[in-house]
């Protein structure tokens, strides 16, 4: 389930992310993980503060699905 076509996709996000927004930043990823085996974007983005949000996962901040908590322009 998050084989080589997750790890490629995290890396391509990773690439945007770094030619858009200079490190360091704080990124909220939404539908993200906190696990090890799955965390690829924090893999690519380690000078990057990443902040998982999901409903169903582990995550940093677990939430409803239709509102975050999270104030505006709390991250980058």
């Amino acid at each position: 389930m998050y084989g080589l076509d997750s790890f490629e996709r995290h890396r391509a996000v990773a690439d945007i992310i770094k030619h858009s927004l200079p490190a360091p930043a704080s990124i909220l990823y939404v539908g993200g993980e906190v696990s090890i085996r799955c965390n690829h974007l924090g893999r690519f983005l380690k000078a990057y503060s990443i902040t998982t949000a999901n409903v169903e996962r582990a995550s940093d901040v677990s939430y409803d699905g239709d509102v975050l908590p999270f104030d505006d322009k709390s991250f980058d």
